[in-house]
């Protein structure tokens, strides 16, 4: 008699599966879950020697032309409020942008609502610094794939550093002071 006209069937005896498929099911899972987070993190910007110009208005209501931050490093951090390592980040980009005003660090919001959802999760997430909504056309322009993206851009213009993924306080200063070396 097949398991089903036993008493003593398990759940099991219904739906087993040989043990290579259970393993190599999990094997498969994990590969896809391993190409999706590390093959993104991977991705590194592809962008023009110069940053491509752009003006944005920030949560303030200020209109911020990248042109009009000639003279000084800038620190673009692209984010969004359902990113899980923007929301990581987040709080030392914030310390780096209170602890270094010589440094101009905007935010770029993706993929996050209205003006009024970005500035709730910008508040939640401990933003400090001055954020605005990056469009369509922005994000192409700075090839954004992956979040968070930071672009950092030297004095003179020209885009020293492009970085897919979290960046650490450390890790930030240590790319702001790249760029600083080059003026």
């Amino acid at each position: 008699m097949g398991a089903l006209g036993r008493m003593d069937w398990k759940v099991e005896d219904m739906v087993a599966l040989p043990r290579w498929a259970k393993d190599w099911g999990v094997a498969l899972l994990v590969a896809g879950v391993v190409f999706v987070f590390v093959g993104g993190l991977g991705h590194k910007p592809d962008l023009p020697e110069y940053a491509p110009d752009f003006a944005v208005e920030t949560m303030e209501g200020e209109l911020i032309e990248l042109s009009s931050l000639t003279g000084r490093v800038v620190v673009l951090n692209f984010w969004a409020s359902w990113c899980g390592p923007c929301k990581e980040e987040a709080p030392d980009f914030s310390r780096f942008a209170e602890s270094n005003p010589n440094i101009s660090v905007l935010g770029l919001a993706v993929d996050s609502g209205s003006k009024e959802q970005v500035q709730r999760s910008a508040d939640a997430m401990g933003i400090t610094f001055p954020t605005g909504i990056a469009t369509r056309e922005l994000k192409a322009a700075y090839d954004v794939q992956v979040l968070p993206t930071t672009v950092i851009i030297a004095a003179d213009g020209r885009v020293s550093r492009a970085h897919s993924g979290t960046l650490s306080f450390r890790a930030l200063s240590a790319a702001v002071d790249e760029a600083l070396s080059t003026d």
